[in-house]
């Protein structure tokens, strides 16, 4: 995306643990007011310093660029993704959105595999998932394989169908979550 600083953090009841990140210590500053944010449930995205500086009480923080976006993980979870530019203004656009959506897909299915000390099941994995973007039965049956990286030939072996039935699936899976490679939905 261009930004050259991110974070992914786990949110506790008033406590923030970051999973993963790049150029944020927990001293900076722009840390710190993220904790504030932790429970809002919308994404924010700001693309000017004036507008950062207005939504984080007038604190100059040198970034130009935004993008907050927050979700909940099935196990009870609530992470968000953080990243920023201290050198790009307008650096952030709606289809970073779409790009992030895909990225929570994946996230919660990784977390839901690290924090598997909770009852893991993987139909409850998938679930919201599924409900989030109405598959049918078979399209949540070639998903599960898709995610595990079966070929076409594979999951029609698997599943007792034709390989063109499962590649009208896998168009239709493409088509309502805006992928249009495999890599991009894995």
């Amino acid at each position: 995306s261009g930004a050259e600083r991110g974070m992914i953090v786990k949110l506790n009841e008033k406590k923030m643990n970051i999973i993963e990140r790049v150029n944020i210590d927990k001293n900076d500053v722009v840390f710190q007011e993220l904790s504030k944010l932790s429970n809002e449930e919308n994404f924010i995205m700001l693309n000017h310093p004036d507008l950062i500086k207005a939504r984080f009480e007038n604190k100059n923080l040198g970034i130009k660029s935004l993008l907050y976006f927050p979700f909940k993980v099935d196990i009870g979870l609530n992470v968000f993704i953080y990243i920023d530019s201290t050198k790009i203004s307008y650096l952030f656009q709606d289809k970073d959105l779409s790009l992030l959506k895909i990225v929570e897909v994946k996230l919660k299915f990784i977390l839901e595999k690290l924090f598997k000390h909770k009852k893991y099941n993987k139909e409850y994995a998938y679930k919201a998932t599924f409900e989030k973007y109405k598959f049918s039965k078979r399209e949540k049956e070639i998903l599960v394989y898709l995610l595990k990286r079966f070929q076409n030939k594979e999951i029609s072996n698997k599943l007792f169908i034709s390989e063109n039935t499962v590649k009208n699936h896998v168009y239709n899976i493409f088509k309502k979550t805006g992928v249009k490679r495999r890599k991009a939905l894995i």
